[in-house]
């Protein structure tokens, strides 16, 4: 493997650590001008091989999937399923709990969702995040994303240390994590 690939993954694996260790932060995964697609390949390479798992949630997203999986050797499945999930829209498919959310003997085997949105911010948003990483309180704003599916959000973080880790992507590379530990109250419009 060439060291310049090799070096990009542990920058972009780092990155998300970070993203994942201080949920509601934005971390500068991709360039700008590659949009959702390079922070998702960056992502791919640093977390998917020949171990893991991967399922397209959203029928759009399917070819980028079967093409992340040839590439990083890893193996298509069914969502329920998979370590991680594609998925793309403001609306969830099917509920949350229709995902990996692990178990009370092996809770770090869930999934991680993995959902490409509008537009990502530190502050601004309606639900208040606290919790393992965060000072206080934070309002990240996520846009892209139906009330609907936040009603979802919401209860996938109630069961912790069950549930789905959720990992955000945007237009302009960044990303943003919520891991299950994370306490979400949901705000009004």
């Amino acid at each position: 493997m060439p060291r310049e690939s090799t070096v990009e993954e542990h920058r972009s694996f780092r990155l998300l650590l970070e993203a994942m260790s201080r949920p509601g932060t934005v971390q500068p995964l991709g360039r700008p001008e590659d949009g959702h697609r390079g922070a998702l390949e960056r992502l791919a390479a640093s977390l998917l091989d020949a171990e893991t798992t991967l399922a397209a949630w959203t029928p759009e997203l399917e070819p980028q999937a079967r093409a992340l999986a040839a590439a990083h050797g890893c193996r298509l499945t069914a969502p329920g399923t998979a370590a991680f999930v594609l998925h793309t829209g403001p609306d969830l498919p099917a509920s949350l709990g229709s995902l990996n959310a692990g178990t009370a003997e092996m809770p770090d085997g869930s999934a991680t969702l993995v959902w490409l949105v509008e537009a990502l911010d530190t502050e601004g948003g309606l639900h208040a995040w606290s919790g393992p990483g965060i000072r206080d309180v934070l309002h990240p704003r996520i846009e892209g994303i139906s009330p609907e599916s936040w009603t979802e959000i919401v209860m996938n973080t109630a069961d912790y240390p069950l549930g789905v880790d959720l990992v955000f992507l945007d237009r302009l590379g960044q990303v943003m994590a919520l891991p299950r530990s994370t306490r979400i109250e949901k705000g009004s419009p």
